[in-house]
């Protein structure tokens, strides 16, 4: 079998110097062919060049596409220019034991492994060689001028090619008047710049606005490269709800969130805060929308769904009162109806626009989660509130004995309502129901078990009497049963009903 010296490359090559390299069997019985292949790829010598491009254009030019579509080429270029690059190798034959490869002006791209092959009747051996090329720092891609909403996350790209590896380093510009200096990027929790070089800005504040420039350098060039690009931070409207009238609690405040909608950014910053009041009670709700973005809108939307501009259509009514009034702070238009309960009123100045829902007398119906959209030319803001009106709790219903003895029945019932606001407890009234008797009623207390349901409840009690033996009648008896329910509101009275017959 042949044998082939080892192929040896300067350390030192740069691009557009010059650079050979030989190949030479030492020893193999000829004939003996020698081809030369770099990255797999075969390299033509010049007399292999022109027999192919005259007998066989075609099909090289099939082979070279074939080649090229198998073959991604150093720092992604395109596969025709990189071929171009490859037949800028040539191929020398000095004897029928040596070849040369010589490069005349060396590339970036001509960095790759080679391979030396030589072939005789008996067998084939090839030796390989690897040729690095130092090469100044080149653009692979540049950050590019972007807009952003705050809060968000962005990714500037900055990758180049070079050998040694190019460091990227990062600095930011200030757009603003008299801002010549650039400050050096440091990577923290908010910042990061990844391992290939791109900038990595987490949860993005005005502030950040301005020219953020890569540098890319290394030590072939004491000139670094650097691009630059513009960074526009905008806000989403600042969106609260406050309650300006006492006589409430207002508890609770969600954290800040991102609402998607089929992957799409819809609503940003949402808070949840809850506000109690008793039935019969009013309420004033605030809405304030900030913006510096105009213009700006705003709207509520109350829980059966009903918007802003619905809620107004109901006052084209010929008794609508409408008044505007206006200040040095707020122009104010106010929308109102005799038979309404509810009054809305908006209030307008340089960049704050606040909508008003007055609710006159609250019902159950008005129980619910009441949302404000504010919006602008960048997006949308929405804040929520949850309001719940407390009442007395509904009458028990479906009352009706499960297991009945001469000495403890079993009680069963529903509550269809507890009137926002936990049952503490329920009173079980009994009495004889012979007009004759001369046994006084009694009320007690049942012992209560909730097995079924959240609003179905079992009790288990013996029929007693608290200044007598144990009743004991063969008698048809009344149980007025559950004539109060408590809860932490107040006590309704009402009354379910239930013969037992022993």
């Amino acid at each position: 079998a042949p044998v082939i010296s080892p192929i040896i490359f300067s350390d030192n090559f740069e691009e557009f110097q010059r650079g050979s390299a030989v190949c030479t069997v030492t020893s193999g019985d000829p004939p003996i062919k020698i081809s030369w292949f770099k990255d797999g790829h075969p390299l033509l010598s010049s007399s292999e060049k022109s027999s192919s491009r005259a007998k066989q254009s075609n099909s090289v030019l099939s082979n070279h596409y074939y080649r090229s579509s198998m073959f991604k080429s150093p720092g992604n270029q395109n596969h025709q220019h990189y071929y171009d690059y490859l037949n800028q190798i040539q191929i020398v034959s000095i004897n029928d034991f040596m070849s040369s490869l010589i490069i005349n002006n060396i590339s970036r791209h001509h960095q790759g492994t080679y391979v030396c092959m030589a072939s005789s009747p008996i067998a084939t051996t090839n030796i390989s060689a690897y040729l690095t090329v130092k090469a100044s720092p080149m653009w692979l891609l540049k950050p590019v001028d972007r807009v952003a909403i705050a809060g968000e996350s962005l990714t500037l790209d900055c990758q180049t090619s070079g050998q040694p590896q190019p460091v990227i380093r990062w600095k930011f510009l200030k757009n603003e008047p008299y801002q010549n200096e650039a400050v050096p990027i440091l990577s923290s929790q908010q910042i990061h710049v990844l391992e290939n070089g791109s900038l990595y800005l987490r949860a993005l504040e005005s502030k950040q606005s301005g020219f953020y420039i890569c540098d890319a350098s290394n030590e072939i060039n004491k000139n670094s490269i650097d691009s630059r690009a513009l960074i526009v931070v905008t806000n989403l409207p600042k969106v609260t709800i406050q309650n300006t009238l006492g006589g409430s609690s207002l508890v609770g405040n969600g954290p800040g969130t991102l609402l998607l909608k089929n992957n799409i950014p819809l609503f940003r910053g949402y808070n949840l805060d809850r506000l109690v009041l008793r039935k019969g009670a009013q309420t004033q709700l605030m809405c304030s929308v900030v913006s510096l973005n105009h213009p700006m809108n705003i709207e509520w939307l109350r829980p059966n769904g009903e918007t802003s501009d619905e809620i107004l259509e109901k006052f084209t009514h010929p008794s609508l009162k409408t008044s505007s009034t206006s200040s040095s702070a707020f122009t104010s238009n106010v929308y109102h109806h005799d038979s309404s309960r509810i009054v809305l009123r908006e209030e307008i100045k340089l960049n704050e626009k606040r909508a008003y829902l007055f609710i006159s007398h609250l019902v159950r119906e008005d129980s619910g989660i009441y949302s404000c959209l504010g919006s602008n030319i960048n997006g949308y803001s929405i804040s929520f509130i949850e309001l719940i009106v407390q009442e007395t709790p509904d009458k028990p219903i479906r009352l009706r004995a499960k297991e009945i003895s001469s000495r403890s029945v079993s009680l069963h019932w529903i509550v269809e309502f507890h009137g926002n606001s936990p049952i503490t407890s329920y009173v079980v009234e009994y009495r004889i129901a012979r007009k004759d008797s001369k046994i006084p009623s009694a009320s007690i207390s049942s012992s209560l078990s909730s097995g079924l349901g959240s609003n179905e409840i079992d009790s288990k009690r013996s029929i007693q009497s608290s200044n007598s033996t144990t009743t004991t009648t063969t008698a048809n008896q009344d149980l007025i049963g559950l004539e109060k329910r408590f809860n932490s509101f107040e006590c309704s009275e009402g009354k379910s009903r239930k013969d037992l017959i022993d």
